[in-house]
């Protein structure tokens, strides 16, 4: 059984032992090692708080050991070693210097003791104290304080100090400005009706205006409504000053490519489609300028709510070189055929009907002598207007549905045409049949 054990003086058996007596010896403390140690033998040092990193304590107990706090209760604090993989756990008293002993459940630590740490961080700290409150040059704070502590000082240099510090101060003195000059890249979704980080108050003050009840992801779609109504349409536009001029389709660089040209010298290509209206882009790489246009022909094009503007000169269109469209020729047509035909403004909206009647050749009845032969006589040609329900364009396999939507072929199976959506975001596909104006 452990417990305390005190060395008697040997005397007579019969002799009594006073209490005082027994004080006055030198008590010993068997502890779980087995072995024997005074009470005076080791005094328990005092502990200390050093600066830790990101400006939490650090506990030192005085014998090369360096705590962080893991919990603290209301009489103690749980304290847990700091140093890398070691798992050693401690406690100690809430009033200042209380000694720091390790948990009798807790790990012994799998380090050597360091000493050094603590001379190390006390000097950078009081360098770092009087540089802020003394106006003493640092050659001088340095030399006296290397004076003081030989053995922190010997872990630092003049300059690595003096950098240090000069970034210190360099990152509390700047003040964060809002950026200016070129927006950072986003992308598509993200860049369609969002607000840059100065029109950021703008935004919330139209926020404030949106009708109750209605959905707050329909905030964006409803300022786009109301930009688009101040875009007149494609027939009623006018050339006078002050009014956005038509747009043109021109051919672009790739064969399945349209560029728009909005009269003021600036070229967009199509991002998407939806909702009757055409996201457009610009077609300079380094240009995040935006714009929208309806899907009618030469409809006007208007920058977006919250696009940047251009940051490049508007392009003289003579200056841009554009592939025109290639003559489309029909299949089965002569020469003869193209003399009798009429021209019209439109000639895709239209097709022409020929009315034909085989006939035969009147013959005298038993006559040898005449060719019996087959006659062919071409009625007169009228025009018909006919619906129009795909058209195919310049290029290879690319389809018009004529609702402002492009496709390319992907394959044919068993006399059906499997298309695809030409907008690189979007994953419509479509069929038809193999013909004309299917």
């Amino acid at each position: 059984m452990r417990g305390r054990k005190t060395s008697r003086l040997k005397s007579e058996p019969d002799a009594p032992v006073h209490k005082e007596e027994v004080k006055m010896e030198i008590k010993e403390e068997y502890n779980s090692d087995n072995e024997y140690r005074t009470e005076d033998e080791v005094p328990v040092p005092e502990s200390e708080v050093l600066p830790g990193p990101k400006g939490q304590p650090m506990y030192y107990d005085g014998m090369g050991y360096y705590y962080n706090q893991l919990r603290e209760d209301k009489t103690i604090r749980v304290l847990v070693c700091c140093h890398t993989g070691c798992g050693a756990t401690a406690e100690m008293a809430l009033y200042p210097g209380a000694p720091i002993s390790l948990l009798g459940s807790s790990k012994c630590h799998n380090h050597p003791p360091n000493q050094s740490r603590r001379e190390r961080l006390c000097f950078l700290q009081n360098i770092k104290t009087r540089h802020a409150a003394e106006n003493i040059p640092f050659t001088v704070i340095f030399q006296e304080e290397a004076e003081k502590n030989p053995i922190g000082a010997s872990f630092f240099s003049f300059d690595k100090i003096e950098k240090h510090l000069k970034k210190k101060l360099s990152e509390s003195e700047t003040v964060l400005e809002p950026t200016k000059g070129r927006i950072p890249a986003r992308t598509i979704m993200k860049t369609r009706g969002r607000p840059s980080p100065q029109e950021e108050p703008l935004r919330k003050k139209a926020k404030k205006e949106v009708p109750a009840g209605t959905p707050g992801n329909l905030s964006k779609k409803l300022e786009l409504l109301k930009s688009l109504q101040n875009i007149p349409s494609g027939a009623d536009t006018n050339l006078s000053e002050g009014v956005d001029k038509p747009s043109e389709r021109l051919p672009g660089p790739h064969p399945h490519a349209f560029v728009y040209y909005d009269g003021k010298g600036h070229y967009y290509k199509a991002l998407s489609i939806s909702d009757n209206t055409r996201y457009l882009k610009c077609t300079v790489n380094e240009c995040l300028a935006r714009a929208v246009m309806r899907l009618e022909d030469n409809s006007p094009i208007s920058l977006e709510v919250y696009s940047p503007p251009h940051n490049h000169p508007p392009q003289p269109k003579e200056n841009k070189k554009v592939k025109l469209d290639a003559p489309t020729s029909t299949l089965g047509s002569s020469s003869t055929t193209n003399k009798n035909t009429t021209k019209t403004p439109t000639p895709r909206r239209t097709a022409r009907k020929k009315t034909g009647v085989y006939r035969r050749a009147s013959h005298s009845e038993f006559d040898s002598a005449k060719d019996t032969s087959l006659t062919l006589k071409v009625a007169e040609e009228e025009e018909v207007p006919v619906k129009k329900y795909s058209e195919k364009l310049s290029g290879p396999e690319f389809y018009h549905d004529f609702k402002g939507n492009y496709y390319f072929t992907v394959c044919v199976k068993h006399g059906i045409r499997c298309l695809r959506c030409l907008v690189p975001t979007c994953q419509a596909e479509a069929r038809m049949k193999l013909g004309d104006n299917a």
